[in-house]
């Protein structure tokens, strides 16, 4: 239930903004004019003997040139202690002091016909920044206004309403938003989701379900959209590992960016190529470093993409215009760390000198396929990386990633769809499938059949690894203790070979190839049956 409340009024929006009218704390004020208060007595007068835990779902969206306000009305009835624990985060929105305010309207309780103001209340926000992804390298910046109502009585109806603004500079005019369908299975006695903009605005909106129409109104110079739409449970069971143009999504999105052209139009403006490197600074002589080691393109990319994996870590900031706009590479070379629109731009900023075709491409690491559904916006994306040219090839880099050697150049990533960025525009790209230039699992096991097919076999197993297995067991081997770290090796090690027991395993990481090499022992229990007098056993391999 707190998932889908919490994707209904806190949307994912990717906006990036000013913040020259943010405030570090909550703002109380009434709700602008443009906003329709819903009147609760009205609701709660209609509704009966209703048991449902929320009274008012009510999410109102402007949007303007430049910005997007946010509008949420929440109630709910407290039927038990564990509702009101449940609800504690429902009363705790967060904003982006960068790029926006939370405005708070209303906090109160209504007990029957008696109104009890929380407003007034000394310290009834108390704000903190707690950062959810730092074991990820990632830093937003968001603010919590956490708060623990007071005196609530069984059968109370908690309300608070408020307004998250949201600005976008780096977007230059261009707005866009997103809102979550609530799940059928939730009650409520009062649902609404609307979206208005100017007239004179040009928006765009679509959802994901075909059968989501909105009812569109034109009143007073102002185009609004309402929803009422409410996700209902799939008939088919959609496959784990089917394409996300399958899996089930259940929002809506509205935007002011014409095309993809515009879009990309918009991300090029970030990425110019006057990038600020400094003339004979440190961050140069790398450069000129590589332009004397070698003349061949490739060469050349495959060291420059080794020079800002390597020598820069990575460290997502979503402070400022972090979200979408990238630090300077001489800022990124300073720092020695970025997020992937650093890296990007550090990158993009090397290849340039060396004379090589290149220009950041937005992706999806997530969506995928299903980018080329979506609406056209940057909220399609997640990731950007860098596509360059050389001698007729395509090649997609990305700084973000470790240990890619000139083997690994041509190879192309997962993302299916990206925005080349260029100043002219362009429009979304298929990335195709290219076969791997090296494996990412080579494994051999030999086993020794020579006891018979009724006893045990013995194995010998040798793997270079490429995958997430490597990865884990890097990580593990600097930090788990030998007795804990043999467990898991063992446990790596029998994903490759049948039903068995592992009596000596080893492991080594090559970060120069960013390779890991598993060796290990033991028995194994094959399964064999017999059939028509003949031993059998059905090889299967992983």
């Amino acid at each position: 239930m707190r998932i889908f409340l919490l994707a209904l009024i806190g949307a994912v929006y990717l906006i990036i903004g000013t913040g020259a009218y943010a405030s570090e704390s909550p703002i109380f004020e009434k709700a602008e004019d443009w906003v329709e208060i819903v009147d609760i007595q009205d609701v709660i007068a209609k509704s009966g003997d209703s048991e449902a835990v929320f009274v008012l779902l009510d999410r109102q969206t402007q949007l303007v040139p430049g910005m997007v306000s946010n509008y949420a009305d929440i109630a709910f009835r407290i039927g038990s202690a564990k509702t009101m624990t449940e609800m504690v985060p429902v009363l705790s929105p967060s904003w982006h002091p960068d790029q926006g305010d939370l405005i708070v309207h209303r906090f109160e309780i209504v007990r029957g016909s008696q109104v009890i103001d929380l407003t007034s209340n000394d310290d009834l926000f108390q704000v903190i920044r707690r950062e959810k992804n730092l074991e990820r390298q990632m830093i937003n910046g968001n603010l919590t206004a956490l708060s623990q109502v007071e005196d609530v009585q069984l059968n109370d109806i908690v309300r608070i309403s408020f307004t998250i603004t949201k600005r976008n500079d780096a977007l230059g005019d261009r707005v866009q938003t997103i809102g979550q369908f609530l799940d059928e299975a939730i009650k409520v006695d009062f649902l609404r989701q609307t979206v208005r903009w100017p007239k004179e605005m040009q928006v765009k909106w679509r959802t994901t379900k075909s059968e989501a129409t909105p009812v569109a109104t034109s009143q007073n110079g102002w185009e609004t959209l309402s929803f009422d739409y409410r996700a209902r449970e799939l008939d088919v069971e959609i496959p784990k590992n089917a394409p996300m143009r399958f899996k089930d999504r259940n929002f809506f999105e509205a935007g002011s960016f014409a095309s993809w052209q515009d879009v990309s139009k918009v991300n090029a403006r970030l990425y110019t190529a006057d990038d600020g490197v400094v003339e004979g600074g440190d961050l140069d002589q790398e450069i000129q470093a590589i332009a004397r080691q070698t003349s061949d393109e490739k060469e050349r990319m495959a060291l420059a993409l080794q020079l800002v994996q390597d020598k820069v870590r990575y460290l997502f900031n979503g402070l400022g215009f972090g979200n979408y706009a990238p630090q300077s590479p001489e800022e990124t070379w300073r720092l020695r760390y970025g997020d992937c629109k650093a890296k990007t731009y550090l990158l993009l900023a090397v290849l340039r000198r060396l004379d090589i075709d290149a220009v950041p491409m937005l992706v999806s690491t997530s969506q995928r396929d299903a980018v080329a559904e979506r609406l056209p916006s940057f909220l399609a994306f997640n990731h950007i990386i860098v596509k360059a040219q050389s001698g007729g090839v395509t090649y997609w880099l990305d700084g973000t990633q470790n240990g890619t050697v000139a083997a690994d150049m041509g190879d192309a990533p997962a993302h299916r769809y990206g925005l080349p960025s260029i100043a002219g525009g362009a429009d979304l790209e298929d990335i195709p499938i290219r076969r791997p230039g090296r494996p990412f699992q080579a494994v051999r096991v030999i086993y020794d059949l020579t006891a018979g097919t009724d006893l045990p076999a013995l194995f010998d197993l040798k793997a270079e690894l490429r995958d997430t297995d490597a990865q884990g067991l890097k990580v593990a081997t600097e930090q788990f203790s030998r007795e804990k770290l043999k467990e898991f090796r063992e446990e790596v090690a029998l994903r490759y070979v049948f039903s068995g027991l592992v009596s000596e395993s080893q492991f080594t990481y090559d970060e120069t190839l960013e390779t890991g090499f598993i060796t290990a022992r033991g028995v194994s229990y094959l399964d064999w049956a017999t059939k028509a007098g003949q031993r059998e056993h059905n090889i299967w391999s992983q």
